[in-house]
This record gives C-alpha cells, sequence and structure tokens, in this order.
C-alpha cells in the first residue's frame, strides 16, 4: 500500500478521495437539476455572489469593458471582469457561460476542492515524515469546516484553494528550495483572491515561519533575514496584485465598512454563551443547528468555524503523551488564548465578534492530526507496545463525552439547540475510528507475540480502511451544511428566479427610449441585485462595500433596514417605491408594477403593459437630474422629519461637507417645509365598521386574532404620498403589528402592507409608510394574543398641491438634456433663473468625475449627502461629464511593471546559475 504515496499513484489516490467525497457531498448538484446556491442564510449566494456573476459575463460575452453602468447601485465603474474569470478555478464559469451556470458553478468549486488538496499535499509532504499522514491531512484539509461552510458564497473557497498555494509557497522560501521564488505569485494569488485574507495570512506566516525555523534550530540573524525577505516578498506580491488591491481597498475605504473598522467597542471577556459555542463548533459545525436554525452565538457564518474531524480529540490525546508534549502545549495555548480573547479577532478580522480568521485553528488541527498519524506509525515501524495505543482511545473517550456533556449543559444554561441528528453522527464516527484503532492495537499485538500469519492478512487492509473512515468522516461532518439547507432548483431557476417578467419590460423599454433615466418598481425580486441580470438601471443594491455617498443618499430618501447593525444594515438599499419625490430625486422616468397594482394617476401615466407588468411613466420627469437656487443646511436637515427631508431637499439642495454656500440664495425656511406637511390625527378619523372599535377616555383598545383591526379613513384626498406613521401605545404582549393601505376596505387583496414588532410596555413606533402610497383607509392590525392600549397615532402626509408646486417651481428654472455614453454624460442645461443655480445630478460623488462645462475643466461638487452638483451661471451651458479610474489604471501599470521585473530577476538569477555552474565545471582538474 505504501507503494501508492509515491510518484503518479500519489495523484490517482488523492484525486480518487477528492472525487469520491466530493460526489458524495455534492450529489444533489451533480445529478439532480439543482443549483449550487442557497436561499436561506447563505442568500447572499442569490442576493450578491450570483447577480453579479451574470452581469460580468454577459459583460464579457458582449466585450463591454471599462464603462460606467447606471445598474450598479446608482451607478458604479463596472471594471474589467475577464481577467477575473480567466483564473483558472473561475474559467468553468466563462465556458459554461450563462446559460450552463449550473455547471459552471459545481464545476468551479470541484477544481477549486481539487486545488486545495494538491497543493496541501505537496506541503504536508515536506512537514510531515509519513506518506498516509500527509496524504490524510490533504484530505481533511481540503474538507474542513471553514471551506465547506463558507466555501457556500463561491469567493471564499477561491480564497482558501489560493492560501493553501501560498503556504506552499511559503514553506518553499522556508527550505530555501530551488522552487522558492513562486512564493512571490503565490502571495501574489492570495491577494488577488482576498486582501483581508493575506493581512490575516501574513500575520500567520510570520508566527509560522519563526517557529518554525527555531524549531530546526536556525539562528536567530537568519531568522531576522528570513523575516525581512519576506517582507520584500509581500511587496512584490502586493505590486503584482495592484490591479485589484488598490481599486478595491480605494472602495473599501470609501464605503460606510471603513467607519466600523476596528471602531467596534471589544468586550471585556466572552460570556459562557460563546465558549459553549466555541466548544460545539470545534465538535461539528451543525451540532447548534444548521442555516438559519442555528441557535449558538453569532451568526452562523460569522462565529468561529473550528470543526475538521473528531480525529482532533484522539491526536489531542496522543500528542500530549509523546516526546513534543511541551512543544505541542504551548501552541495549543496560544490557540486558545487567540480564540478566547476578543482582541485578537478584531485584529484579525476588524470586528471583535467576526471569526473568519479561524480557518488558521482548523489548518493547525489538519497539521495537529497529521503529526499524530506520523507518531502513530513511527510506533508501528518501531515495534512499540499496543497499550499505548489503546490507552490513546480510552483518554480520547473521555475527552469525548466531558466536551458532549459541556456543551449540552451550556445549552440548557444559554438556550442552545443541540441537534441530536448530529450528535448521533459525531457518536458514530467516534465509534468508528475507536474500533479502528483498538483493531490497530490489536494487530501490533499480535505481531508482538510473533503470529506473523494474522499480521500479513490483516495489515494490507489496515490503511483502505483508514481512508474509507476519514471519507465517511468528512462526507458525515459535512453532509447536512450542504444538503439539508433552501437552495435553488433548475425549476426554480428557470421560472423567474431573476427572471419574473421585468426584464422583458426593460427590453421593451430600451427598445423605445434610448434615453438616461433610472426604473423604479413596487414590487421586490429575488434579489436586491436584481436589476444586474435583469438588465434595467434600477434604484437597489445589496453589497458589503456599498459607499458611503450611496448609504447618504439612502439616508435621505429611505430607511436602513430594520433589526441590523449599522455595519450591515447599509448593505441593503431599496429606495422608496411610491416616493414621487425621491424618483424626481433620482433621475427616476419609470415605474414597474404587477398584478394590477396601480400608480398615482396624478403623477403616473401608464404607457403599457405586458403580462402581469405594468409600465408607469413620471408625467413630471423633467430630465436626468434638476436644478436648484435655495440651499438647505445640514443643521436644518437634521431636525427634519423623512418626509420633511424630501421635501427641503427636491425644492432646494444642501452641500454634504459644508452648511452654507457661495450661491448666496436664502434656504426654505424650516417653518415653510413643515407647513407643506400635512400631519393627520388618525385617533380622530377611526372608522367603527364592525362595531367594536371604540374610544375609552380617549385611548382605543386593541386586540389581536378575530377581533377587528383599527380602520381610520384619510377623507377623499389622502395627500401625494406618506411618510412616517408614529405610534404611542402600551402592549400587554411583545409581538408583531401590520399596517395596511387601502381604497376598499372590502377588498384585502388590494392592500398594501408592512410590519414591525412591538415590546412589551409603554412604547412610540415610528413607521415609514412610503411604500404604501397614499390610500385613503389605514388598517393598523395585530397577531392573536395581542393587546395594547393606543394613546396616538399621528400621520405625515404631503399634498398633492405641495408636489405640484415643486414640480413647477423647477420646471421653471430650467431644461436639462443629458444623455450617456459609456462612462460620460453629456449634454445642455439652461440656467433661466437670476442667479447662480445648482445643477444636482443623480450619480454618486467622487473625485473620479471629471467636469468640462463650456469646454472648461471645472469642480465637481458633492451636494445632498453624496450626489454630484454643478455650479452653473445663468444661460445655456454644454456639459461633459466623464468618470474616469485612475486608481485602476495606475494598479494595472504597477501590476504590468511588477511582473515583468519579477520575470526579468527570475530569468537572470537562472543564468547566473548555470554560468556559475559551468564555470565550476571548467575548474575541475583534468583526469
Amino acid at each position: 500500500m505504501d507503494a501508492w504515496y509515491r510518484g503518479k499513484r500519489r495523484y490517482l489516490l488523492l484525486w480518487s478521495l477528492i472525487t469520491v467525497t466530493f460526489l458524495v457531498l455534492y450529489g444533489k448538484f451533480v445529478f439532480a437539476a439543482n443549483i449550487y446556491a442557497y436561499t436561506d442564510i447563505g442568500a447572499d449566494t442569490v442576493n450578491a455572489y450570483l447577480p453579479n456573476i451574470i452581469y460580468d459575463l454577459r459583460k464579457i460575452a458582449a466585450f463591454d469593458f471599462n464603462t460606467y453602468d447606471l445598474t450598479r447601485g446608482l451607478g458604479d465603474f463596472s471594471g474589467t471582469p475577464l481577467i477575473k474569470y480567466l483564473h483558472p478555478l473561475n474559467l468553468p464559469l466563462l465556458i459554461f457561460g450563462e446559460k450552463n451556470i449550473k455547471w459552471g458553478l459545481i464545476v468551479s468549486t470541484y477544481l477549486r476542492y481539487l486545488w486545495m488538496a494538491i497543493f496541501a499535499d505537496l506541503y504536508f509532504r515536506r512537514v510531515l515524515t509519513d506518506g498516509l499522514a500527509s496524504i490524510s491531512a490533504a484530505m481533511l484539509w481540503c474538507f474542513n469546516g471553514f471551506a465547506v461552510l463558507w466555501g457556500q458564497h463561491y469567493s471564499f473557497l477561491l480564497t482558501m484553494a489560493s492560501f493553501t498555494t501560498a503556504l506552499y509557497g511559503f514553506q518553499l522560501f522556508l527550505e530555501r528550495d530551488r522552487l522558492a521564488p513562486l512564493v512571490v505569485p503565490a502571495v501574489a494569488c492570495l491577494a488577488w483572491a482576498s486582501y483581508p485574507v493575506l493581512y490575516v495570512a501574513s500575520i500567520f506566516f510570520a508566527f509560522y515561519g519563526v517557529i518554525y525555523l527555531r524549531i530546526h534550530e536556525k539562528p536567530w540573524h537568519e531568522v531576522l533575514s528570513r523575516a525581512l525577505l519576506f517582507i520584500g516578498v509581500v511587496i512584490a506580491a502586493l505590486g503584482m496584485a495592484s490591479e485589484y488591491i488598490i481599486p478595491n481597498i480605494s472602495k473599501l475605504m470609501g464605503s460606510t465598512r471603513a467607519s466600523v473598522v476596528g471602531s467596534q467597542v471589544v468586550p471585556p471577556y466572552y460570556s459562557i454563551k460563546y465558549i459553549g459555542c466555541f466548544i460545539g463548533r470545534f465538535l461539528s459545525s451543525d451540532l447548534l443547528g444548521i442555516g438559519g436554525k442555528y441557535s449558538g452565538a453569532g451568526n452562523y457564518y460569522e462565529i468561529a468555524i473550528l470543526s475538521v474531524s473528531v480525529l482532533s480529540i484522539f491526536s489531542f490525546v496522543e500528542l500530549t503523551r509523546s516526546r513534543y508534549k511541551r512543544r505541542f502545549l504551548l501552541i495549543f495555548a496560544l490557540c486558545l488564548i487567540a480564540l478566547g480573547c476578543p482582541v485578537v479577532s478584531q485584529m484579525l478580522s476588524f470586528r471583535a465578534l467576526t471569526q473568519r480568521w479561524t480557518f488558521i485553528l482548523c489548518f493547525l488541527q489538519v497539521l495537529m492530526i497529521g503529526e499524530a498519524i506520523c507518531l502513530i506509525r513511527e510506533e508501528v515501524a518501531g515495534q512499540n507496545s499496543p497499550a499505548r495505543l489503546l490507552t490513546t482511545v480510552k483518554y480520547s473517550a473521555v475527552l469525548f463525552l466531558m466536551l458532549v456533556c459541556i456543551t449540552y449543559v451550556i445549552g440548557k444554561v444559554s438556550g442552545y439547540r443541540v441537534s441530536r441528528n448530529t450528535l448521533t453522527k459525531l457518536v458514530i464516527v467516534f465509534t468508528s475510528y475507536a474500533a479502528f484503532l483498538m483493531l490497530y492495537a490489536r494487530i501490533l499485538n499480535r505481531r508482538a507475540t510473533e503470529e506473523e500469519h494474522a499480521y500479513k492478512r490483516l495489515l494490507p487492509l489496515v490503511q483502505p480502511l483508514f481512508l474509507v473512515l476519514l471519507i465517511f468522516d468528512v462526507c458525515a461532518s459535512n453532509y447536512f451544511t450542504v444538503n439539508l439547507r433552501s437552495y435553488v432548483s433548475i425549476d426554480a431557476w428557470n421560472n423567474g428566479l431573476y427572471s419574473d417578467g421585468t426584464s422583458l419590460v426593460a427590453l421593451s423599454l430600451r427598445q423605445k427610449d434610448g434615453g438616461t433615466y433610472r426604473v423604479n418598481k413596487t414590487y421586490d425580486s429575488q434579489s436586491f441585485n436584481d436589476q444586474l441580470v435583469q438588465d434595467y438601471p434600477g434604484v437597489g443594491s445589496y453589497s458589503s462595500t456599498n459607499s458611503a455617498e450611496l448609504v447618504g443618499a439612502y439616508s435621505n430618501f429611505g430607511t436602513v433596514r430594520n433589526n441590523t447593525s449599522t455595519t450591515t444594515g447599509s448593505n441593503w438599499i431599496r429606495f422608496p417605491h411610491r416616493s414621487i419625490l425621491s424618483d424626481r430625486f433620482l433621475g427616476v422616468k419609470y415605474v414597474i408594477t404587477q398584478d394590477d397594482d396601480n400608480m398615482d394617476p396624478r403623477f403616473y401615466d401608464l404607457v403599457g403593459m405586458r403580462g402581469d407588468k405594468m409600465l408607469y411613466r413620471c408625467s413630471n420627469f423633467q430630465g436626468f437630474g434638476y436644478l436648484a437656487t435655495h440651499a438647505v443646511t445640514k443643521d436644518q436637515l437634521s431636525r427634519m422629519s423623512p418626509n420633511e427631508r424630501k421635501l427641503a431637499l427636491t425644492s432646494g439642495y444642501y452641500l454634504t461637507d459644508g452648511d452654507s454656500d457661495s450661491l448666496g440664495a436664502t434656504g426654505l425656511s424650516m417653518d415653510t417645509v413643515s407647513d407643506s406637511i400635512r400631519k393627520l390625527n388618525l385617533l380622530d378619523r377611526t372608522v367603527d365598521n364592525r362595531g367594536n372599535i371604540y374610544k375609552v377616555d380617549g385611548v382605543v383598545p386593541l386586540k389581536g386574532g378575530k377581533h377587528s383591526p383599527l380602520c381610520f379613513d384619510l377623507g377623499e384626498d389622502p395627500g401625494a404620498e406618506f411618510g412616517r406613521m408614529t405610534i404611542f401605545l402600551n402592549s400587554r404582549k411583545a409581538s408583531a403589528l401590520r399596517v395596511y393601505a387601502t381604497d376598499d376596505l372590502g377588498n384585502p387583496d388590494a392592500a398594501r402592507s408592512t410590519s414591525f414588532s412591538i415590546h412589551d410596555g409603554v412604547g412610540e413606533y415610528a413607521i415609514d409608510l412610503t411604500d404604501l402610497g397614499p390610500s385613503r383607509y389605514i388598517v393598523l392590525s395585530a397577531s392573536d394574543g395581542v393587546e395594547a392600549d393606543v394613546y396616538s397615532i399621528d400621520l405625515e402626509s404631503i399634498s398633492a398641491e405641495t408636489v405640484e408646486s415643486v414640480f413647477a417651481r423647477q420646471g421653471s428654472l430650467g431644461d436639462i438634456e443629458i444623455t450617456q455614453h459609456g462612462a460620460v454624460f453629456q449634454g445642455t442645461v439652461s440656467n433661466d433663473s437670476e442667479g447662480d443655480a445648482m445643477l444636482c445630478l443623480p450619480l454618486l460623488y467622487g473625485s473620479k468625475w471629471q467636469l468640462k462645462l463650456d469646454g472648461l475643466t471645472t469642480p465637481v461638487v458633492d451636494v445632498d449627502g453624496g450626489m454630484v452638483g454643478i455650479r452653473l451661471s445663468p444661460g445655456m451651458h454644454n456639459l461633459s461629464l466623464e468618470y474616469v479610474d485612475r486608481e485602476q489604471q495606475l494598479g494595472v501599470v504597477i501590476s504590468a511593471v511588477t511582473t515583468l521585473a519579477y520575470a526579468i530577476c527570475i530569468l537572470a538569477r537562472g543564468r547566473l546559475r548555470t554560468r556559475g555552474g559551468r564555470a565550476e565545471e571548467n575548474s575541475l582538474p583534468s583526469a
């Protein structure tokens, strides 16, 4: 059997192990009509990654590169996606294309696992002394809990493959191997895959390198010289990957994520809840639940992922009883300190409660298992007593039982739900390994008693049996997290996962109107990024690096998603569905509705229908942008309600970074804006439609279940759009309330609704009703069992007359004719006012905009919390606004120069070695 660990047979064996394991784990995505994309807590695959992949593939197919595209958020530079998909592990996506995305995803996933296995094996062959140990370690590293769980987000698995490649290159570097120069491109691949992981890996490599060199008794001056040289390696690698790193770091620093990097308060210690979670995640990623059913501390993905194999328990016991005990326990103690100290997570992941760095601990577990296998195999060669192995099994069983009991006890205290199915699976796997080791000890005992015939018959079966157990272990450990989740079927993909009819309307619209505008819609699609897939310039975005300008504009006209932290609440951007003021601000010309969901005919004209979709045109659309002559200060804006803020910003503007402006025009007064907002006391408009709604001392009781909801009649003219509704109540049961808006109380299907949560006791709740649209009736209902006393309900509403006056004033200021040509927006604008005006364009502000106004280079202004502003004097103006990404251009140049310089150095190094070898041969004396 040992012959299989050498030469070509070794790679055949490794390929067989990886392929069999992959087919067992991912059989539903290979053999069945399913797509490797999750819709539960792993919905980033559907919400973010898949739309971007499809968008990139379409760009590549159309050879459409380096353009500013309005379909990305409120506009963004699309970059050059071709380079990313020429990577060997991404190439299947490009080959199979959008139509065969199922095979592109699953084949690229398989290749990433295979890539990991090959380079892991190359690495472990250098640090482990046994062939079986190295191939087993490669297998376990390939399918460790972190890789399988985070691999469901595609790019993380590519990152793990790149980390493995860099680890192998770093090992060559430490050993001064002739292939050591490969460390630079290997680290560059990791930087290209994920610069945050490169940051984590560099810290790990620093500790690893020092420990490795000192273990091999290298002097400190050599350790220091290697460290300095590795700094040069990282710098060269960063230079090679600059094409990716520079624009992406710039994007990160320009996003709201930059404000929370390292800013989270570090808790003084982890609670018992986190300790229990760590133990549970060490035994299995699924012991405390799967996906959205995970009951432990933190998020299913974000909390520490530590599971590799129950062999970790056997290996821990074996190494603590070996001659490496002190060295091993020191490293183990450092790992525990790193895991338990939130400062480490803060340093490595920028947030104390985000532990994406724990793949390092998974790697150390794999290395521990490999070393333990080597020790056991050495005992076989040294003919040691089998009693040692039996003792390891006994201690391991005690330790395993202790960990399970601790998890159960903490689960009872902290409210965990320990999965019995997962626990049963763990017990079976552990028992299988224990039985195998006991059998192995039995074989050793037979050999010790010189029963050679039995030993010779059984020994060839031991190694294949162990590899089978490895496959069983890996599959059992990861099968639930891969398969017992909600994923996308081919049928769902082909029947409207993304193509819900919006794309057909958008295509028809592009054929009829080739101008520059945005499109809003009153219904939600599968993804916040569905505009990338359905190809229309929408007003939504889902990204962890949404720019601060986009979030700033959203804070003025939208509401950050409820029940999320400020870190992630700005990831989901979806501007209001039914705000005529927001539509005007964003340059929305068309609105798509579905299922007979009509828009207000005072402001929207029905211009087409397709299937269940209806297309409306904003009757007051006056061009892509608007003119304003009045400035509002930031202080005034901060004291306004959402509707007051909308009205103020569509009647004027404000400087994002200042409280005054050189235009000198007096802004709208607070009283003027406030007087334009209708504030309705809904309790005075209660409709007693069923005879059981009544007031008691000015308080309206609200009961859930079969009791009638509260109904409020707003009259024949409810206004142009709703704003904030404020409810002050005393609840006797925490639950959810739902608000309906309808014109017909007898037709519940015609109602639009939103929901919010209430808590026990007296409280005030503010709900944004913008998306409900103006309706005659507002209905407030509670879930079953809820009892509350409603003291007041106030609703803000903007009248139609106010909105029409705003549009009339904007139209009188001038005309706007702007069209987009790639990354250039150009056209003519007339300022018909007597003084200077500010042209507010619905484009996100940034230093990359280059403006030529009447042929002269002119700076743009940051207005309205992150939009582009252009100062205009009276009269007609020609403008050309171009988005020029100098940072990406600089990155391309640095990458090209660094790669070329490094190639020249390698060639020169090879020639010097060749000349040195020839000179040495010529200097030898002749025979």
